[in-house]
Parts: structure tokens; sequence; C-alpha cells
């Protein structure tokens, strides 16, 4: 069996998801994928989150490594000390508010087998809100194939949760950029720059949406994407990842403060597109009191 289903490691990390992990433990270790590993790493938690996952691994009766961390470090940092314990022919991340469908790795795996150009394989998924319940299906920036590197730089369109990657691939480009807080992006460039990227279009990760997610975090991105701006700064593309991302913290202020100043900032910025054109008009009906205007343009991260 296993010389048929290349061994694949699900590297799974953890910080005070407690009331998440369980879930997540339990869509992994169920995977119908016959030949897995599983790595995992807790950040430091202050709550139950290690015991919880470590217990469901451990009578799971999988191959498994489990590590709580005495201090807490970056994703980047976490990840490469998973990376460093892993063995599969490929590799996956689950952090620990996020849960796949059953069949994720399986139906995944048999595709890339069939298709070794690419450096990294990603999909469609769908985004869950803990606070109200809702799922939804992930908008899909790029459901393209192939050289893609002005693409990605332009802007990070692949969807993170549930990418499969080659491990050989990780060696060749090198691990996570530890300085980097988009770590994730920043991988994606580095391969694209050496590698095709696949996409798998059927939805089977769920992303959890919550009021902690990093993303939320409007200081800690910021620095992320000035990073990345400066990293790639050779690319005449980042020119235009950096207009994107302008227009996303604008339309995200006006979403959430539907203010003078924010109506100020679009006229300010005023672009003759579809999606200007909504955004000045949920801000205008926020104003009117007939739309929450709940979603962002960005929801990833």
């Amino acid at each position: 069996m296993p010389g048929s289903h290349p061994l694949v490691s699900i590297l799974c990390l953890s910080m005070n998801h407690e009331n998440y992990i369980e879930k997540s433990v339990n869509s992994a270790i169920s995977q119908t994928y016959p030949n897995l590993e599983f790595v995992y790493v807790d950040n430091f938690s202050t709550d139950a989150s290690f015991e919880k996952a470590d217990a469901l691994f451990k009578t799971s009766g999988l191959p498994y490594k489990g590590f709580k961390r005495e201090k807490a470090f970056g994703i980047s940092a976490n990840i490469n000390y998973m990376l460093a314990h892993a063995k599969g022919k490929y590799i996956s991340v689950l952090s620990a508010d996020d849960w796949w469908d059953v069949s994720n790795i399986e139906e995944k795996i048999a595709y890339y087998e069939k298709n070794q150009q690419y450096g990294l394989l990603h999909g469609a998924g769908y985004i869950y809100y803990y606070e109200t319940g809702e799922t939804m299906l992930e908008a899909v920036m790029s459901n393209k194939s192939g050289r893609l590197l002005k693409e990605v730089i332009r802007r990070n369109f692949v969807n993170t949760n549930g990418v499969v990657l080659r491990k050989d691939v990780l060696d060749d480009v090198g691990f996570f950029d530890e300085k980097s807080n988009l770590e994730d992006w920043d991988m994606w460039i580095r391969i694209a720059e050496k590698y095709p990227i696949g996409y798998f279009s059927k939805p089977l990760a769920y992303y959890g949406k919550s009021l902690h997610n990093v993303s939320d975090n409007k200081a800690y991105m910021k620095e992320g994407y000035e990073y990345i701006f400066k990293k790639y700064s050779h690319y005449k593309e980042i020119a235009v990842a950096k207009d994107y991302y302008k227009m996303v913290d604008i339309y995200e202020a006006a979403r959430l403060h539907p203010t003078l100043f924010q109506m100020g900032q679009l006229l300010k910025n005023f672009r003759f597109s579809p999606l200007h054109m909504k955004q000045m008009l949920k801000l205008l009906f926020r104003w009117l009191g007939v739309s929450k205007g709940k979603k962002s343009l960005e929801t990833k991260r």
C-alpha cells in the first residue's frame, strides 16, 4: 500500500486553539489517505490546546511526533521546526482552527502524483465564521495553473489552507523565511520563481474565521506587506501589489468605519471599476443603515 501511496506529512500548529482544536485534529486523523504521518507543534499555549491534540493524535494509532514549545515563536519558525521532523514526499500544513474534508489529502495527492511539474498545489475552499456559524465558498482570486510568477507577486491568490507542497521543492527553494510576517506569500513567490503552480478546483478545506485571526492585526500585516515589497522590489509587478493592497486597506477601513473621512479616501483614490463603485455604495448604505457590510475584500490569512 505505501508503495503506491507516498508518505504525506501533515504539520499541525496551534496556539490557544482549545475551542477549535478537536475538530481540526479529527479532520486530520480521519483522512482517507492511507499513508500519513503527523508532526504537531503547540506554540506555548496557555490553555489546554496541546493536551487535547496530543491525546487525539496518540490514540489515533498513526505515526506521530508532538512538541510543546517552551516559549512563543513566529509562524515560520514553527513550520520550519516541524519540517525538520517531517519525512514525507508531500507536506501539508493545518492550523488548529481550520479543518479539511476527509478526502482532502487523498484527492489532492492522486492529482499531484499525475502532475509532478507543480511546485505546489492549492485549491478552492470554504470560510467558516465562528461567531455566526455561517459557511461560505471562498472567492477564488485565480483558478489558473502554470507559470504564474507575475500573478503571485501582484497579489497572494493562493488559498493557504489545504496547500500541498513537495518536500524536494522546499529543499530546493529553502524553508520559510523567519523574518517575514507573510511567510506563505513569500514562499509562493519563491516557488513560482522556479516552478509552475497547480490549482485544484474542488473545495475541500475550511478556513476558520474568528475575531482573533492574524489578518485582523493591521500593524502586523502592514509590516508583512512592507517586507515583501522591499524583498521583491526588483520585480516591476511589486508596484501593482502595492497599489492593490493599498486599496484593500482603504476598502476595509470604509467597511469598518463608514465615516466622511473614509468616503474622502475613496473619492481621493477613485477608480473607474465595478469593485470601487461597489465599495462606495456599501459605505453609503451603511450610513443609511441598509447594510452591515460584513464581508471584506481580503478575508484570507
